[in-house]
C-alpha cells in the first residue's frame, strides 16, 4: 500500500466520479483505476460500488476511508514539520545574566530573537556577575552577560552590549540635586551601595579609587 493509492482513494471517494477525480489529481483515468483496482486486490475487499455512471463507498469503503484521510493527515503533518526543520533554526540556547542586564535590554533582545527563530528555546538565568563566566566555561551556559573586565578573560570572546549610568540620588533639595558632581565629592558621603562581593561595588569602588575617594556602605 501506498500513499499514492491513499490519495487516489480519497479523490474518488471526495468526487464519487472517476473522471473527475483523474482531472482533480491531473492523472489519466485508466492510471488512477488501475490503482484503485490494486489497492482493492491487496485488501481483499471491493471499495466502491459502480453504479452505471457513477460510484458509491462499499461499507468497507466507507470504514477505510477514515483510516486513508488520517493517514493522509499525519503523512502531511510529517512532512510540514520536516520542512520547518529544514528552513529554520532549532534547538535550546541557555544565556546566564546579571540582574540588570536581564531587566533591561535583554528582555527585548531575546523577544526579537525568539520571533525570528521560533523554534529556539532560550533559557535565562539570573546570576551573580562573578558566576557568569564561571558557566560559560563549565559549558552549563551558551553564552553570559556580565560586567567587563573579565577576572580571567582567557578563552572567552567578549563583546561591549552596553554601558551603564551611574546615578547618584539625594534628597529633593540637596545641595547637590540636579548637579554634575565630580567623583571625588561623591566618596565623602555616606553612601547606600551594593554590599562587598558584588560586581558592582567593585566597579563603584574602582571609580571612586581613582579619583582618591572611597565609598563607605550607608
Amino acid at each position: 500500500m501506498e500513499l499514492r493509492q491513499l490519495r487516489y482513494f480519497a479523490a474518488v471517494a471526495e468526487h464519487r466520479h472517476f473522471t473527475r477525480a483523474s482531472e482533480a489529481l491531473n492523472v489519466s483515468q485508466p492510471a488512477l483505476s488501475q490503482q484503485i483496482l490494486g489497492l482493492e486486490r491487496e485488501l481483499g475487499l471491493p471499495l466502491f460500488d459502480r453504479l452505471g455512471r457513477g460510484i458509491e463507498l462499499t461499507a468497507a469503503g466507507r470504514v477505510f476511508e477514515e483510516h486513508a484521510r488520517r493517514t493522509l493527515r499525519e503523512a502531511d503533518n510529517a512532512r510540514a514539520a520536516m520542512d520547518d526543520l529544514r528552513d529554520s533554526v532549532r534547538g535550546e540556547v541557555t544565556i546566564a545574566a546579571i540582574q540588570t542586564a536581564g531587566a533591561g535590554f535583554l528582555v527585548d533582545a531575546v523577544a526579537r530573537f525568539r520571533r525570528q527563530h521560533p523554534g529556539v528555546i532560550v533559557r535565562l538565568r539570573e546570576e551573580r556577575a562573578t558566576d557568569v563566566a564561571q558557566l560559560v566555561h563549565e559549558g552549563r551556559a551558551n553564552l553570559g552577560v556580565t560586567y567587563l573586565p573579565l577576572a580571567e578573560s582567557n578563552g572567552f570572546e567578549t563583546e561591549r552590549l552596553s554601558v551603564e549610568e551611574l546615578v547618584l540620588v539625594v534628597p529633593k533639595g540637596h545641595e547637590l540635586a540636579g548637579r554634575r558632581v565630580q567623583t571625588r565629592r561623591i566618596g565623602a558621603l555616606p553612601l547606600v551601595v551594593p554590599p562587598g562581593g558584588y560586581c558592582l561595588r567593585g566597579g563603584i569602588d574602582a571609580v571612586l579609587a581613582e579619583a582618591g575617594a572611597t565609598s563607605v556602605a550607608a
